[in-house]
């Protein structure tokens, strides 16, 4: 991680580094970089991961029904969604769930995508609060600048001209992203955003949880998103790729950056399997002596 603990400026540097291009000499400024190069090598990654893992990242999106409305606008960096269901309030557990059937079905479709929205058919019987479990995209607009944190440490007005990348404009563009808080000293916190809302003249994100430690007012923050510390390795070499074709580098250059992009991909896709996985693949039996009360590895029952 860079000195600054900013993953944005990590991920430059690393580019850099490997690319052999300095700051004060480089092409292309840092801030060009983080708005036109990184996110679709994030895209990229996330897409690939997506494709060739058995278990990827799931969020979380939430929305109050109405007995009088079908269509309800859905996050735009939903790519898949797995799952629709309403959860106990008390337990958290799943006590509803509606699947999507055929568009001929004498019962109706359950429900159905059009655009981008989420379609009810036939209507909710109900005003109740639906969970969309589903599979980001990796299209949303990272960057970093400076914020307002409200007193509940939860609410942060977002930076009108940030100082890397881009501030996104779409009503949700930063759901189930990551919000990380960046002090000059002191704790570095991360929480997944809940919400990203307007209201003249100001862009403001909600998170889910409050931040713990962190001073109320003015702070550093960065939006990035979810497990992306986890897939910079991926991301670096996907940028430098993108970099090399635009630089028009030998092929064997680009041939190199390929090879290295394969190897961290399935790397961290691996660490990303087994982590949404909880634990690992076992063969249980029971092996329990029960003349002297205790585990005995060696005695099958």
């Amino acid at each position: 991680m860079n000195s600054d603990q900013s993953v944005l400026t990590t991920i430059i540097k690393r580019v850099r580094i490997i690319m052999d291009e300095v700051d004060v000499d480089g092409k292309f400024k840092d801030d060009t970089m983080v708005r036109h190069i990184l996110p679709t090598a994030i895209d990229n990654v996330l897409a690939r991961l997506t494709m060739d893992r058995a278990n990827p990242i799931y969020l979380d999106y939430s929305f109050t029904t109405s007995t009088t409305e079908g269509h309800y606008v859905l996050p735009p960096n939903i790519q898949e969604i797995e799952r629709l269901v309403r959860l106990d309030t008390a337990t958290n557990l799943i006590i509803d769930e509606i699947r999507p059937r055929a568009r001929f079905d004498w019962r109706g479709p359950g429900w159905t995508i059009e655009g981008n929205e989420l379609l009810f058919d036939p209507l909710p019987v109900a005003a109740e609060t639906w969970h969309v479990l589903y599979i980001p995209s990796g299209l949303m607009f990272p960057h970093s600048g400076t914020g307002t944190l409200a007193a509940d440490l939860q609410t942060l007005t977002l930076d009108a001209t940030p100082t890397l990348g881009d501030l996104d404009r779409r009503i949700g563009g930063y759901n189930g992203q990551v919000l990380r808080i960046i002090p000059t000293t002191g704790v570095v916190e991360e929480r997944i955003i809940e919400t990203h809302t307007f209201s003249t003249p100001d862009w403001t994100v909600a998170t889910r949880r409050p931040f713990s430690s962190t001073i109320q007012g003015s702070v550093l923050y960065e939006i990035v998103p979810a497990a992306i510390t986890g897939l910079m390795e991926s991301i670096v070499y996907a940028c430098c790729l993108k970099l090399a074709t635009i630089r028009r580098l030998a092929g064997t250059t680009q041939a190199s950056i390929q090879r290295d992009l394969h190897s961290a991909i399935k790397t961290e896709g691996d660490r990303i399997t087994n982590l949404n996985a909880r634990v690992p693949q076992r063969w249980q039996t029971r092996t329990q002596d029960t003349d002297i009360g205790r585990i005995n590895p060696f005695i099958v029952l």
